[in-house]
């Protein structure tokens, strides 16, 4: 019942708001046709009627609307704005979205089972290039190159009694004394022995220990006294010891991978070792070779010296022939004293 009382109070009051404006026709009408003036005053004063009843019923609606509003709390007014702004965005999105469909058009494709617009390009996997730091590092361990080999003597090494006591050997001052061998100006290790050794870091993931690269005569006399071992190609850059972390105790797991080195793509007379005949350290394993090098194991009391203290078995390479000369690799006396520069 109330609904209905208010859609005919509603309805009386549009039928008025009619009249009026049909009345202030007429007079306006009748006020121009017989230039009546207090026609024209009522017509004026029924126009400013039915405007301000306009006015005050936009009022009460603004203030059906906005009076709630302004006494929420801030927080509420916010999230009101958000959630009005998300639902007009949406509004747009779907009407978008619902344009596109209508003006969206599919056709059908024909062409012959075997018909190529496009000829086919073979994919192939193409290595990454490696950046200029990881040229450093092979896998997760540094890799080795000449600066590895230098001289270990040091003048804080105390001075040290030759054989039979009576001669006092000073070791020399290391790397800030001399440098490498000196080959075509520049310094020099046999190559093999590089490759050689990082050879054996890649395959065992274990660091490779060099215990002894380089030694310049004055460090040789103090490292092993002994005469046999005055000779030692240490001096020219051509024999290595090392040992590999991880494989301390299986040395000859470590001569296989060198022999491994050898087998792919080289002549008989490089993928060929032979074990030695000779002894003449008295080693427990003699030692094998080919062409271009010599290996032996010195096990944890054989070849002891002042560079190899540790307590490990280590391998020892010497190079036999090189490869770029084509030559045979044997130790000289002036390449050994006068082949590499003092500072």
């Amino acid at each position: 019942m109330k609904s209905m009382r208010n859609k005919i109070k509603s309805l009386f009051r549009k039928l008025n708001i009619v009249s009026l404006r049909l009345c202030a026709f007429a007079l306006n009408f009748f006020s121009h046709n017989q230039n009546n003036t207090a026609l024209s005053k009522l017509f004026i004063w029924i126009r400013k009627n039915s405007t301000q009843r306009r006015k005050d019923a936009k009022k009460r609606s603004s203030l059906f609307v906005y009076l709630p509003f302004s006494l929420c709390p801030l927080w509420l007014k916010l999230f009101i704005i958000i959630l009005m702004s998300i639902g007009c965005s949406r509004m747009d999105q779907s009407e978008n979205e619902r344009v596109r469909k209508c003006n969206e058009k599919k056709e059908t494709i024909y062409r012959l089972e075997h018909e190529r617009i496009f000829s086919e390009v073979e994919s192939r996997e193409k290595k990454r290039e490696k950046y200029p730091w990881e040229e450093l590092y092979m896998g997760m361990h540094s890799k080795i190159n000449k600066e590895y080999f230098r001289c270990k003597g040091s003048d804080i090494n105390p001075p040290i009694r030759g054989e039979g006591g009576k001669e006092e050997i000073i070791d020399c001052g290391g790397l800030d004394k001399h440098g490498l061998p000196f080959q075509e100006n520049q310094e020099f290790i046999y190559p093999i022995l590089i490759d050689l050794v990082n050879y054996i870091q890649e395959k065992s993931e274990g660091t490779v220990v060099i215990t002894t690269g380089h030694r310049c005569p004055v460090h040789n006399r103090y490292a092993e006294q002994a005469k046999i071992m005055q000779s030692s190609k240490h001096q020219l850059g051509a024999e290595v010891d090392f040992y590999v972390e991880g494989f301390e105790e299986k040395p000859l797991e470590v001569i296989k991978w060198i022999m491994d080195y050898y087998q792919a793509g080289q002549s008989a007379e490089y993928n060929r070792f032979i074990r030695c005949q000779k002894n003449p350290e008295g080693l427990k394993h003699p030692g094998w070779y080919n062409k271009e090098i010599l290996l032996r194991i010195h096990e944890k009391t054989e070849g002891r010296d002042y560079d190899n203290r540790h307590p490990y078995p280590y391998i020892t390479i010497e190079v036999r022939f090189d490869k770029q000369k084509n030559e045979a690799v044997n130790f000289d006396w002036d390449k050994a004293i006068k082949g590499y520069l003092r500072n």
